[in-house]
């Protein structure tokens, strides 16, 4: 036991590292290499954040189908609070918060604790894959369509037909959520960044900061593993990091006013209740 909590402990301290190398990484080539001007559009910009707040919604979708498929009942406006309010977590150390979030959440709504544990290695296991699938399939839709996509395409497929005859079969029922959804963010980055390898280039940048413990939300390793692949200028991938932050706090924000709106009246519909009574 004290081994295991030794490795996850050099795990977190090795990812904090990254973290902390990618950033100064990241603020170098941010000093270094500011454009004297920005040429992305406003109408572009906002279009890019529609794309982004989309992915939200199948990412509700994704989890709802996880936590139904495991036998707990959610209505999609209780499902889609819990997910929106807690996603924010990911930008505090540690990359896990927003999961404790959601499952303290969901404990409110009568979701055993268990069934969040077990959501989470599900939709984990999906997004790496969802990921990774669409990584492939973009680069192999490009003119020169490199070896290794298509090896990449074909594992990533082998593997969803492995998952269909395992015990992980309710992994599939988010697969397709999770795949839309990364799509999505990858979309919205292509349009602020402008070319054509910036789709793929994101789906492989995202899954590295997902992958490496410690950085809150991908921060510092998803922008050097873009600059690595796409070039040295920042102002797409700065300007895109802050569209999605702005996103996923205005979204967030909502989702709580509108969970408190309706804790209130129901507060206030018991007293009424107990006065009557």
């Amino acid at each position: 036991m004290n081994g295991e909590k030794l490795m996850k402990r050099l795990a977190h301290i090795t990812g904090t590292a990254i973290f902390l190398a990618c950033l100064g990484f990241i603020g170098y080539y941010v000093f270094t290499n500011w454009p004297s001007r920005i040429d992305i559009r406003i109408s572009v910009l906002l279009a890019a954040a529609l794309v982004y707040f989309a992915a939200h919604l199948t990412n509700v979708l994704s989890w709802l189908a996880i936590v139904r498929a495991l036998g707990s009942r959610l209505s999609l406006k209780e499902g889609g609070r819990i997910v929106l309010i807690s996603q924010v977590g990911k930008y505090l150390p540690g990359n896990v918060a927003h999961h404790l979030g959601r499952a303290a959440l969901a404990k409110r709504m009568n979701v055993p604790l268990k069934v969040s544990a077990i959501s989470t290695g599900i939709e984990l296991s999906s997004a790496i894959l969802a990921s990774a699938f669409v990584g492939a399939a973009a680069l192999v839709i490009l003119p020169e369509i490199p070896t290794s996509a298509v090896v990449a395409f074909v594992l990533v497929l082998l593997a969803g037909i492995a998952i269909y005859f395992s015990p992980w079969k309710p992994a599939l029922w988010s697969l397709p959520y999770l795949t839309v959804s990364t799509a999505l963010n990858c979309l919205s980055f292509q349009l602020v960044e402008g070319s054509t390898w910036a789709l793929p280039a994101f789906a492989l940048a995202w899954l590295l900061g997902f992958l490496v413990p410690g950085a809150p939300g991908g921060l510092g390793v998803r922008e050097a593993a873009l600059v690595a692949m796409l070039g040295p200028n920042m102002a797409p991938i700065i300007i895109h990091r802050l569209m999605t932050v702005v996103v996923d706090a205005l979204v967030a924000a909502v989702a709580y006013l509108t969970l408190k709106t309706k804790k209130s009246a129901g507060e206030v519909s018991s007293g009424s209740d107990t006065l009557n009574g």
